[in-house]
Formats: C-alpha cells, structure tokens, sequence
C-alpha cells in the first residue's frame, strides 16, 4: 500500500507531492467532492469570521448537514442523514459552540490528546455524530488542530481493522500528529496527502473489507473482535456518544 510507505516516509518532498494530488483525488474519489470541498472551505471562512464578532464560532443545522454531506463524500456512506437532521438548530448551534470553544482554547499545534478527547465529547450529545463526525467539525474550523479522522489515513498508520471510537480517534491523531510535526506539516496536509495516495492507487473506489467465511460455524476469539469492529464500522456516528460511547471516554 503506497499510503503506508508515504506514512513510514520521512521525505518533505514526498509528502508535498502527494499533497499536491489532493484535488485531483477528491475528483476521482467523486465529482461532486470538489464542489462540497469548496463549500467546506467558505463555511470555514464564516465560521472565523463569526468567532472574530466575539460571540464564538457555531454552526447551525443546515451547516451541519452540509459538513455530513461533505463526510459522506469523502468517506463511505452510511444511512445517517435522518439522525443528523433530527438535531435542533438550538442544539447544533450549542454542541458546535462548545466544541470549537475546546479548539480555540487549545495552545498546540497540532492539538493535545486531552483536545482531542474533549472534542468528541463536545458533539456527543447531537445524534448521528459520533468520533469520526466530530472530526469534521474540528477540521472546518481549525485544521491546523485537527485532521478528518478517513478510513484511507487510518489504513495508512496500520490502525486495522477500522473502528470509530475515541480511543481509537486519540491513537490515531497521535500518530499523525507526530509525523506532522517531524515534517514540520499542518496535521490535516499529512491526512490529505495520504487520502490522495491511497485515493488514486485504488482509482477512487473506496475499499470493501473482506467478508468472513461463510464455511465457519464457530467464530474464533479473533474472529469476534473483528466483528467488533466491522459492527462500530457500521454503526459509525449512529447516536450521540454520551449515549452509546460514554465508557471510551474514560480510555
């Protein structure tokens, strides 16, 4: 997998080569991604325009529906958007408040594990958001703190088989925030870049993970974790994490 050499790289120039492939991924990824990613990059705008007010950044609910949209692009799609559009606005406006108030209060860069952690626990309360979701928001508004937590970058860093807790969540900012500072790179450039790697090594399909055998009739401990696993893949974001992930918090 080419993501994971560029991963083990230590090459500035590898790294900004890969980087510079990063629209053309989201291209071939899907074509509705450069225009979803154009909208992302204006909302980011609005966003440090209303902290710069004085009141703090937030989102509303349309907003986040157009951050989930830009997920399910970027990501795998899941059947989420009616838990998403459940939230209130005076909800949304509340949880994204807080969270991006935990980012502003953050002094390194890329943010701290602790950062991290309180991020996820900032979105818990909205449905359909979960880990992976709650990365979204944090890269919107501060993506020199926080990178989107993609399938493609945790493939990248070994972190198989894919799971969508906040344990998870921390191991993996850590790794890449510690190759973003060996690269002197902002967090979010060394995610895009191996988004893009991966992206266009496996011409923009995303990839399937392989299906257990249909001749076991006993699964195996090892098979049960993998299970696991593909059950947090599936369920990724599926309620608030206050409500079905509360217990990770403490990991």
């Amino acid at each position: 997998r080419m993501s994971g050499a560029l991963f083990a790289s230590s090459s500035s120039a590898e790294w900004a080569k890969a980087l510079a492939r990063y629209g053309e991924a989201l291209a071939q990824k899907n074509p509705a991604l450069p225009g979803l990613n154009g909208k992302l990059e204006s909302l980011r705008a609005v966003l440090q325009e209303r902290a710069a007010a004085g009141d703090g950044a937030y989102l509303t609910r349309q907003e986040l529906l157009d951050l989930f949209e830009w997920k399910m692009n970027r990501g795998k799609r899941r059947p989420l958007a009616k838990k998403v559009a459940s939230n209130s606005d005076k909800l949304v406006k509340e949880c994204s408040a807080a969270l991006f108030k935990v980012l502003d209060a953050e002094k390194k860069s890329p943010a701290t594990e602790q950062t991290v952690r309180d991020v996820a626990k900032a979105a818990a309360p909205l449905m359909g958001v979960g880990p992976a979701t709650a990365t979204v928001l944090a890269f919107a508004y501060r993506p020199d703190l926080m990178c989107f937590m993609s399938d493609e970058a945790m493939q990248a860093c070994g972190l198989v088989p894919l799971a969508y807790t906040v344990p998870r969540l921390v191991e993996f900012h850590s790794q890449l925030a510690e190759r973003a500072a060996d690269l002197n790179m902002p967090i979010s450039d060394c995610e895009k870049a191996l988004f893009a790697v991966e992206t266009l090594e496996r011409g923009g399909k995303t990839k399937k993970r392989p299906s257990h055998s249909k001749h076991s009739t006993k699964k195996t401990q090892v098979s049960n974790a993998i299970d696991a696993d593909a059950a947090a893949d599936d369920d990724d974001d599926d309620t608030g994490l206050s409500k079905r992930k509360a217990p990770d918090l403490a990991d």
